[in-house]
């Protein structure tokens, strides 16, 4: 059978909004008693005797903290499980994570300022005052796609030192660009929901920078430094103010991460003065590793069931109510039954592109019977729209385009 998720901390932030998940996953109508535990009559004959008559709370969340001197030996077990214990789907624990390295500010602003202005296009979503160079792109051209093999472009092999800082996280990349903010411009307040985001971080290396530029992400800022390296939640909603009067560029690469990675730049952090430096090496190995086209013709049940899982775990309504509650779960309903349906599709045409039109058919089914429930359903943690994160997460990726069937 299936297994739900269940994170304590959402729990404590949403009770009711946890209790009706799991009752939905179960089959069971929801009841007002099961909010109020605590005040049961019944005879309690367990060790948690005491804990069961006092209502959930936040009170538990850092008791942890307590025996963290002798906790040091699991935390090195554990690594990178522990600090992203609630990710995969991407999420982090904090709004930003700065990596404790260093590179060559001189040595970056050179390379970058080497390139011609025919390296730099208009931001993918066309952002007044946002431009962009692709460094890693979909068979290393001049594309935005996500989807393809990865390669460099030729930008970046006029870059070395650029090479070698990429290469040297021993991560595989996907799309990967120099991100260009104009002087008095921003980059909009939004939360990344496409597909893409659903396993990858973006890892920021600032080139040309001012103190005056600010990165906001769910109520904190910071100012990312030239030569420094940072990651961030983009699941929450961010937004970067340029309050200088000069080009801000950030290196921004995607990746998946290693463990080694994970540990790396999210793990205990040495003092600044123990980081190290890394500076151009032209004996260093710049070999890079891109991910390749991981896409199928169709999208395995297996991952169809994990991205609508998350997407069930973070549904909410944006206003309290009965009625707007009763939808969500009329909502997370359909998508349960739509991905039985997509498992019986898969165990019968397979995932290679045959019976496309059969996926097709109910991929536009489930589309249709969730929009009259969708108003007013959000995301918890960013208040991005239900129906459009399932648009932008699931439904556009089910299929990949028309091509023949393999196997």
């Amino acid at each position: 059978g299936r297994v739900l998720r269940v994170q304590y901390e959402d729990l404590v932030e949403d009770l009711d909004g946890g209790v009706r998940r799991m009752l939905a996953h179960c089959g069971l109508e929801f009841e007002p008693a099961c909010l109020d535990f605590h005040q049961t009559r019944r005879s309690v004959r367990t060790p948690s005797s005491e804990q069961v008559r006092r209502p959930i709370s936040r009170d538990g969340l850092a008791q942890w903290r307590n025996y963290e001197p002798w906790l040091a030996p699991l935390q090195a077990a554990l690594g990178a499980a522990l600090i992203r214990y609630r990710d995969w789907p991407m999420r982090l624990s904090q709004r930003f994570y700065q990596l404790p390295v260093l590179f060559d500010v001189e040595r970056l602003q050179a390379e970058v300022a080497a390139l011609p202005d025919e390296a730099w296009g208009p931001h993918p979503d066309r952002v007044h005052g946002n431009s962009a160079a692709r460094l890693i792109s979909a068979g290393g051209v001049e594309t935005d796609s996500v989807h393809g093999q990865m390669s460099p472009t030729p930008w970046l092999e006029q870059m070395p030192y650029l090479r070698q800082v990429l290469s040297g996280f021993g991560v595989v990349w996907s799309r990967s660009r120099l991100m260009r903010l104009a002087a008095g411009a921003g980059v909009p307040e939004h939360a990344d929901i496409n597909y893409h985001w659903h396993t990858r971080v973006r890892l920021h290396i600032p080139v040309f920078t001012r103190p005056q530029v600010r990165f906001h992400c769910d109520g904190e800022a910071v100012h990312m430094g030239a030569g420094e390296a940072w990651i961030f939640d983009n699941w929450r909603r961010h937004h970067v103010e340029n309050g200088s009067d000069a080009e801000r560029i950030h290196l921004v690469a995607d990746t998946t991460g290693t463990a080694g990675f994970w540990q790396f730049a999210c793990g205990k952090t040495p003092p600044r003065d123990q980081w190290r430096t890394v500076g151009w090496d032209p004996t260093a190995p710049s070999q890079l590793l891109t991910e390749a086209d991981q896409r199928f013709a169709v999208m395995p049940a297996a991952e169809v069931q994990w991205l609508v899982d998350d997407l069930s775990q973070e549904l909410t309504p944006a206003a309290d109510g009965a009625e707007a509650r009763a939808r969500a779960e009329r909502f997370r309903a359909v998508l349960a039954g739509f991905v039985q349906d997509w498992r019986q599709l898969c165990a019968l045409h397979g995932v290679s592109g045959r019976g496309r039109s059969d996926f097709m058919r109910l991929a536009g089914a489930v589309h249709q019977a969730v929009r009259p429930l969708a108003e007013g359903l959000v995301m918890r943690t960013n208040g991005a729209g239900a129906l459009l994160v399932l648009e932008k997460r699931v439904l556009q990726h089910l299929v990949a385009e028309d091509r023949p069937a393999g196997g």
